[in-house]
């Protein structure tokens, strides 16, 4: 029964992830998946008498997919007022997602008495985003100032399609590359701690390379708060490994882009001009979401207009925003979550960051080196991504949201060996 679960749960993972990934109405012909989940649960059951691994972060998952069935029968909008199950189940399929894979990574943690196994499944998943994100991005005019390194990288084309179901929106990608870059630096520290000496320059190589293109996709938001993370967090866990100085290469190559494309000069005006005008747009569009978001939940406090909801044009009708006709999100991840699910999905939403916060202060106080690389790097990324969720967001309900319960995941993980470093008894 230990096999097939060890089998059983990562398959089904992948396969969510893979079948998720899409846009509805592709995604619909995968909520099959969802099934899975609670068989995992009765096999683990079985195994060492808990549906789920305790961690802190339970109560926080679990009240955020019960209120999402609560919030589908009484909020004001929903994607299909009648069938209640298929609104929740296509809205909230990514969510168990996410909650899948961060049981599923504090299970394995458990099982192996290892960060190992979850390292470097997080080290698979930060050279999946650069191989797509290199070569799947719609570059905007914003990258005009870096077009001739944009030429020189890969075009996928139709090769990866099928999995990424359209280019990337860079802003978009912004928020998943805020979480994943700090968190590479850090596996490559630790990578490095451990001795793998040629594991860890991979690493270091891919952390660059996801720096590379969040430069390339110039969302300020991101850059902000990955600069933040890797200056003030990851140069503790850089004196403990030769390769500490690739950090302090990567930013200088960083300052150096950005200089660049501040002061180079442009033929019809100063290139500080088109910025200026640029930003003092792209803030304008931001307040009218902001706005709207907020009388949203002014109108709605205990539901919101609905999970996933703010979108919808009967919503947009009601919450017009000028500027911007039909926008994806809010722009800001707590107006967005209070908008689509009141403040009772804004109280769950910080309760998870908080215990986040929380898990990763107390791994780094148990003094364990490699144990505080992980906690550096979930911390940067979490701090880097709550600096883009400022201005940008990326909703529970995106594909890339997936990055963030990676993170969850890891925390967790990690917490649960420098806790309880023993594995749960399984029975016989």
């Amino acid at each position: 029964m230990q096999r097939i679960l060890a089998i059983l749960e990562p398959s089904l993972i992948a396969a969510m992830f893979f079948g998720f990934w899409f846009a509805t109405p592709t995604r619909d012909s995968w909520l099959w998946l969802l099934a899975g989940i609670p068989a995992v649960m009765v096999l683990r059951w079985r195994l060492a008498g808990q549906a789920w691994p305790t961690s802190p972060l339970n109560r926080w998952l679990l009240g955020l997919a019960l209120l999402g069935m609560l919030n589908v029968l009484v909020a004001p909008f929903n994607r299909a007022p009648a069938n209640p199950v298929y609104a929740y189940t296509v809205i909230f399929a990514r969510v168990w997602l996410g909650i899948a894979l961060v049981w599923w990574l504090v299970a394995l943690a458990k099982q192996q008495r290892s960060m190992a196994g979850t390292i470097w499944i997080a080290g698979g998943v930060c050279a999946g985003m650069l191989l797509l994100a290199t070569g799947s991005t719609a570059w905007t005019t914003k990258s005009n100032a870096l077009t001739a390194v944009i030429q020189i990288l890969p075009q996928w084309g139709d090769g990866l399609r099928p999995l990424e179901a359209s280019s990337f929106n860079p802003n978009e990608l912004a928020g998943a590359l805020a979480l994943l870059t700090p968190l590479a630096f850090s596996l490559a520290i630790w990578a490095g701690i451990h001795g793998k000496r040629f594991p860890g320059v991979v690493m270091a190589i891919i952390a660059g390379g996801l720096l590379l293109v969040t430069i390339l996709g110039q969302s300020r938001f991101a850059l902000a708060g990955i600069s933040a993370a890797l200056i003030l967090l990851l140069p503790w866990a850089f004196s403990r490994w030769r390769f500490r100085y690739a950090l302090w290469v990567c930013m200088l190559l960083y300052i150096i882009a950005q200089g660049y494309i501040i002061l180079r000069p442009t033929p019809a005006s100063s290139a500080n001009s088109l910025l200026n005008d640029r930003d003092s747009e792209s803030m304008n569009i931001r307040f009218e979401l902001w706005i709207s978001a907020a009388e949203i939940t002014r109108a709605y406090p205990l539901t919101g207009a609905g999970a996933n909801m703010y979108r919808d044009r009967r919503v947009r009708a009601l919450f017009p925003t000028a500027t911007y006709g039909s926008p994806p999100h809010a722009h800001n991840a707590w107006l967005q979550m209070s908008a689509d699910m009141g403040l009772p999905g804004l109280v769950l939403f910080l309760g998870i960051q908080l215990t986040l916060t929380t898990l990763i202060i107390r791994t780094w106080q148990q003094e364990d080196p490699a144990a505080q690389v992980v906690a550096l790097g979930v911390g940067g990324g979490l701090l880097a991504h709550t600096i883009y969720s400022l201005g940008d967001a990326v909703p529970l309900w995106d594909r890339l949201a997936v990055m963030y319960w990676l993170l969850a995941g890891l925390a967790a993980a990690q917490y649960a060996l420098v806790t309880k470093p023993t594995a749960p008894v399984r029975k016989q």
